[in-house]
């Protein structure tokens, strides 16, 4: 694990695993990597990008009752310069209560 600082001073943790998403609590959660993490968001690889303020909901893979946390998304970036083949965005979320 490796810690940074970013723009906005929160200490960012480069936490290897996966997390699920989902676009409402009910609805089908899709597998992603997790990129980094802070104490206010979190950083995924998806395949597809998401517009700024979609609501999400977070939760663990790795426990046998998932944590859930609601987020919306703050930024969507390709990963590449192509994504027609291979895609794959960067989503950036904060937490919301």
């Amino acid at each position: 694990m490796s810690v940074f600082m970013d723009e906005r001073n929160n200490k960012r943790m480069h936490i290897p695993g996966t997390i699920q998403y989902s676009r409402s609590p009910t609805g089908d959660y899709r597998d992603a990597d997790l990129l980094n993490c802070t104490d206010r968001g979190l950083c995924f690889q998806s395949k597809c990008p998401y517009l700024p303020e979609t609501p999400l909901v977070i939760r663990s893979k790795n426990r046998k009752d998932p944590y859930r946390q609601y987020a919306k998304v703050v930024w969507s970036r390709p990963m590449s310069p192509t994504t027609r083949e291979n895609p794959a965005y960067s989503v950036g979320v904060i937490f919301i209560n």
